[in-house]
């Protein structure tokens, strides 16, 4: 293999990436297209690989969003072989029970990563996260997708974002026991408002830039969730929403390998009325069903038996608390977008072949 080198920094190029793969931005014959970082650094990006238009479409996102992006480049051509995105995480869990591989769980990400003993960087990586946590710090984490392995720790650059964090509530363990209900719907109600979140879904390959990315269910559930509940409200409902944590894995054909893991999980609520019966809350979460779900068959999708349940008013943004307005929420869903597009020009769309017991 050849040898690599790391770079991670913000880009600051003149032109839109993404416009100069466009159909005719460059002849024919044109090379590569020099990716200029802060530091007087540069990278190629070769726009023959089919992956390139959508690393150029995050490379894009990333530098308007004022953030760094990882890249591996091959050390004698310096063309980008790999593309990831740094997060400011917030460690919530580190869980080394001594095996091949230590999880690692974060507040601001519902994926469960995990960081693999045998890479050379292991133990670094591992003490700057328990400081990290220690401190309740955010740190600069990268990992690949959508396998959510831990490949890069460093401290958070001073300038990260473009804003600071929406306030809102401090903490999701202070939200209410029960909130106030709302009026309950009938179930008709509920599928014409489950399809309405259906009809919002990404193509994969094609996804633009105000739909809802269901069909890529490794992480941003709260994105969706947030997202789902302006257009519930937008339609004259007050859903909430239904926080489950634990070792959460979920069965899905939209992904690869089969199978999505979280530490936490999010979706909108609403109270549906039942034939003979009292009215239920009922999940929706187009993710992981096909309709709308009693909470108690929602929490069984995940497999965890010691999983817990929390509701929250639909306002909170994401598990530590916070609000958003659909503008930055939407904003937030661009990357996991481009996530989809990706995975499907790696594997094609999904559904994937998934043989579920």
């Amino acid at each position: 293999m050849a040898a690599q080198n790391i770079l991670i920094g913000k880009t600051i190029n003149r032109s839109n990436l993404k416009s100069l793969l466009a159909t005719g931005s460059l002849p024919e014959n044109a090379g590569p297209i020099t990716v200029r970082f802060e530091g007087n650094q540069q990278a190629l990006l070769d726009r023959s690989r089919p992956i390139a238009a959508n690393w150029a479409k995050m490379m894009d996102y990333l530098e308007t969003s004022n953030r760094p992006v990882y890249v591996e480049t091959d050390a004698s051509t310096g063309i980008i072989n790999k593309l990831y995105v740094p997060e400011a995480a917030r460690v919530w869990q580190i869980d080394d029970d001594g095996s091949a591989t230590v999880q690692v769980s974060f507040h601001t990400s519902s994926a469960l990563y995990h960081l693999n003993r045998q890479h050379p960087q292991f133990q670094t990586m591992l003490d700057a996260l328990r400081v990290a946590l220690e401190k309740d710090a955010n740190i600069l984490v990268t990992a690949t997708s959508p396998e959510f392995e831990i490949i890069d720790v460093r401290e958070l650059p001073p300038s990260y974002g473009k804003e600071e964090p929406p306030t809102g509530p401090p903490s999701l363990a202070a939200s209410p026991e029960d909130p106030t209900p709302a009026k309950p719907i009938s179930p008709d109600r509920a599928m014409e408002l489950f399809q309405l979140m259906v009809d919002e879904n990404c193509t994969p390959c094609l996804s633009t830039d105000s739909c809802i990315p269901f069909k890529y269910p490794p992480d941003g559930c709260w994105i969706r969730a947030h997202l789902m509940c302006y257009l519930m409200v937008d339609k004259g409902e007050t859903p909430e929403k239904i926080w489950s944590q634990g070792k959460l894995q979920a069965h899905s054909a939209n992904v690869p390998n089969c199978l999505v893991s979280w530490a936490w999980h999010v979706a909108p609520t609403l109270l549906v009325e039942q034939k003979g019966a009292g009215p239920i809350k009922m999940v929706f979460d187009p993710s992981l069903c096909a309709a709308p779900v009693p909470v108690e068959e929602w929490i069984r999708l995940q497999t965890d038996p010691n999983a817990t349940l929390r509701p929250s008013p639909w306002e909170w943004y994401n598990r530590f608390g916070g609000s958003a307005t659909q503008q930055v929420a939407n904003n937030d869903m661009e990357r996991y977008r481009i996530y989809l597009d990706q995975m499907c020009s790696e594997y094609g769309p999904s559904p994937y072949q998934c043989l579920v017991a």
